[in-house]
């Protein structure tokens, strides 16, 4: 993973922490339309995975997950 703010290079374990598959499939809970995207990031010097998706109206939606625990992070619906 690359920092935007200083282009530091962190390195990351992918046995230490949950899969883009296991995101994919938490996500599901919110019962998306179609999954269009699943990011590694850093928020609040923690890294997590971002899901976005479409929702059954069609609306835009967001929920990011903690890469070493798999525990929620924030939900952002209807966008």
């Amino acid at each position: 993973m690359i920092r935007q703010s200083n282009g530091k290079v962190v390195v990351l374990n992918q046995k230490d922490g949950i899969t883009p598959a296991k995101a994919r499939a938490q996500a599901a809970t919110y019962q998306p339309k179609k999954i269009l995207s699943v990011t590694l990031g850093e928020r609040r010097k923690q890294v997590i995975w971002d899901v976005s998706y479409l929702d059954q109206n069609g609306k835009l939606g967001y929920v990011s997950y903690n890469f070493k625990t798999g525990n929620q992070v924030q939900s952002i619906r209807n966008i």
